[in-house]
């Protein structure tokens, strides 16, 4: 774990253990001991991804790759530079020229909640989407074909949707899904029905990757273990910690979070009693039962992954009600995705409020990973508040299809299929808001860093902030390929 105290919150420059990021995005190229595509990954398959990286560059920017070209593709410089500076050497580089484009915009279906309860996510997901829409096309889209993304509310039938979206729209990618139940349903459509590449950019379930490995599903997106296991590894350094309780969602997404705190206490602490858990129906906000029971319990921890208007509602009533009178640490998998509805009557004054959510917006550090500082920059600017991880990963997914389809098209000298894009996305190693993402050759699972900070108030007027970064690199977070805790159905 790498450990950063107290993370600047104002943009000045940061403290130099932050230099430990640059360190993590050489050791991609210069050693075998990296970090950041761990998580079981061999030697070989480390290799075999930078090779492809390395030769991606040179299919870029016409040269051989250096060390410093290996650090501006993975921290997401911008390769119209590149090609530009090569150009003015006088040196070839690869276009659409001799490349039979296709005709009109490319097409992308996607889906997430646009209405109702989970409604947020879907508005986070677009505005981040349409960010990488605009700087694509205003760089001349892929290979100069411009790129329009076709969204559909997840909540009028997943299926139906993007049957449509192929069928009936002409759309040739696909991304999104907010559902770990809807993504399970949606994958054999994918595979077997469809069979045109998918990245699944929210639904957080283990169970999408593990034990067998897809053809067109792809994941950039952080499921729940690798957040779960890192909180694990945290709780078990403690002091005084003798018991956690849980409380969830009541369906699957809870049920599987509580069976991965479960498993990953009796792993890293197997003396902290990990308590019956609480689960709360969707739709109820009144917690005031699950609290008089959590104080009767008295646990010294309580893990949640309750989201959307339940988690304020459950933050809020645990402080008017007492709970942290009782308790000395929440955390929360879901904290940092909900920036927008977090306020300081939410942050307790004692004790410790521990938020995660696939992605932070202040890590990687601004001044180490510029793509993330523009990134945040942008989104603050259009949309006056952070970006939570689904603004992240959508954002993400549209540069990976960018770099496979031009990989793939300057290695065949023509557009590819939906086979063939699926082939050049396996073992991608694309630059994200989040840091470099590792799309593993032998699960499809993006993975990357892993991130949880406390949560703290900030001066009067302004919204909660994170501090006190807990990070954890791939390789500490991520089970094996094809493998997870949770048991199989």
């Amino acid at each position: 774990m790498i450990k950063i105290i107290k993370e600047n919150q104002k943009g000045q420059a940061f403290p130099l253990e932050y230099a430990i990021i640059v360190l993590v995005i050489i050791s991609l190229i210069g050693s075998w001991t990296a970090v950041a595509f761990g998580g079981g990954v061999s030697k070989s398959e480390v290799e075999s991804s930078l090779k492809d990286t390395r030769e991606t560059i040179i299919e870029s920017i016409g040269k051989e790759v250096t060390r410093t070209d290996m650090i501006d593709f993975l921290s997401g410089k911008s390769w119209n530079e590149a090609r530009t500076v090569v150009q003015d050497a006088g040196i070839e580089v690869p276009t659409k020229a001799g490349i039979e484009v296709p005709e009109g915009p490319l097409k992308i279906g996607s889906q997430y909640f646009m209405s109702g309860a989970a409604g947020l996510y879907g508005d986070m997901a677009k505005k981040g989407i349409q960010i990488a829409v605009d700087e694509i096309n205003a760089n001349g889209g892929i290979l100069g074909r411009e790129i329009d993304v076709v969204f559909r509310d997840e909540a009028e039938g997943p299926l139906k949707n993007f049957r449509d979206l192929v069928n009936k729209e002409g759309c040739k990618l696909l991304m999104g899904v907010d559902s770990s139940g809807d993504a399970l349903n949606l994958k054999p459509i994918i595979e077997d029905e469809l069979k045109v590449p998918c990245i699944i950019t929210h639904a957080a379930t283990p169970r999408l990757f593990a034990w067998e490995k897809s053809k067109y599903t792809f994941g950039i997106r952080m499921n729940e273990e690798p957040v779960v296991n890192a909180a694990c590894k945290m709780i078990a350094k403690m002091e005084d910690v003798n018991k956690v309780a849980f409380v969830g969602p009541d369906y699957s997404y809870g049920w599987d979070t509580y069976a991965l705190y479960e498993a990953y206490l009796n792993k890293y602490a197997p003396g902290v009693e990990v308590l019956d858990p609480i689960y709360k129906p969707l739709g109820k906000t009144d917690f005031t039962a699950e609290i008089d029971k959590l104080k009767a319990e008295k646990p010294d921890v309580i893990a949640s992954n309750i989201w959307g208007a339940q988690l304020p509602a459950f933050l809020k009533q645990s402080k008017q009600q007492g709970l942290w009178d009782v308790i000395d640490y929440h955390f929360n998998n879901m904290l940092t995705g909900h920036w927008e509805l977090l306020t300081d009557e939410m942050v307790p004054e004692q004790g410790e409020l521990w938020g995660s959510g696939r992605y932070v917006y202040n890590w990687p550090p601004h001044d180490v990973h510029p793509l993330n500082d523009r990134f945040v920059e942008k989104f603050r600017n259009r949309y006056d508040t952070r970006p939570p991880y689904v603004a992240a990963t959508g954002y993400t997914a549209l540069y990976a299809y960018k770099e496979a389809i031009e990989r793939a098209a300057a290695n065949l000298g023509e557009w590819p299929s939906s086979e063939q894009i699926a082939h050049y996305l396996e073992g991608l190693a694309v630059p994200g808001p989040m840091g470099p993402v590792h799309l593993r050759a032998k699960d499809h699972q993006g993975v990357y860093t892993a991130v949880w900070e406390q949560i703290v108030k900030e001066e009067e007027g302004e919204q909660p902030s994170g501090t006190n970064l807990q990070v954890f690199p791939a390789g500490e977070a991520y089970p094996a390929p094809l493998e997870t805790a949770l048991e199989k159905k």
